[in-house]
């Protein structure tokens, strides 16, 4: 889909605390919440969510649609970032303005992960099947199979694929780091 995942420099907080070098002028909203904090209640992925959608949603065109949108696509990522991560480091989030492009208006949100070796690997998973040739087919295929005997659950997979979100995501194995990015559109009459 082309969405752009940016690197650890699109989060207001470095890796120490510091401000970065400013890329997020347009942030409606960052934070950095640490992982083992985060990970101590599964309530705190809808807890976030729902803060977070309302806050950065009430001054846009059509609050309620996007509230419900991205409350529902940010707590998807929570709860995989809540079942998959690594055991140090922060998960940082970071919400930028509405920005104008080809293709009408959107929101982007970005989480940063820290993640150990069977987290990553979640989320190459999740890659590889959003990005299967087929697809919603292969879709079908695990659903038949059964998604929760599969390796990981799918709700990053489903969130893309069902609801159609634009997700892009990235890992680096080298600093134990997974990123999510999605893209969601705020133009009233397109999805």
């Amino acid at each position: 889909m082309g969405i752009p995942v940016p690197s650890d420099h699109a989060f207001c907080i470095g890796e120490n605390g510091d401000r970065d070098d400013g890329s997020v002028d347009n942030a409606i909203f960052a934070a950095r919440f640490a992982i083992g904090g985060f990970a101590s209640s599964f309530r705190h992925c809808e807890q976030v969510a729902n803060y977070v959608a309302q806050f950065v949603t009430s001054n846009l065109p059509d609050p309620d649609r996007l509230n419900s949108m991205l409350s529902m696509g940010l707590n998807e990522i929570l709860e995989m970032a809540y079942r998959y991560h690594g055991a140090d480091g922060a998960l940082n989030l970071l919400v930028k303005q509405p920005q104008s492009g080809e293709e009408g208006s959107s929101l982007q949100v970005v989480v940063g992960i820290p993640a150990d070796s069977a987290a990553l690997a979640a989320y190459d998973w999740c890659r590889e099947q959003i990005g299967h040739a087929q697809a919603h087919n292969h879709y079908s295929n695990l659903v038949r199979e059964g998604f929760e005997s599969g390796p990981y659950k799918a709700c990053l997979v489903e969130l893309a694929l069902i609801y159609r979100v634009h997700l892009a995501i990235k890992t680096e194995p080298s600093r134990g780091r997974a990123t999510v990015t999605m893209v969601i559109n705020t133009n009233q009459n397109e999805q």
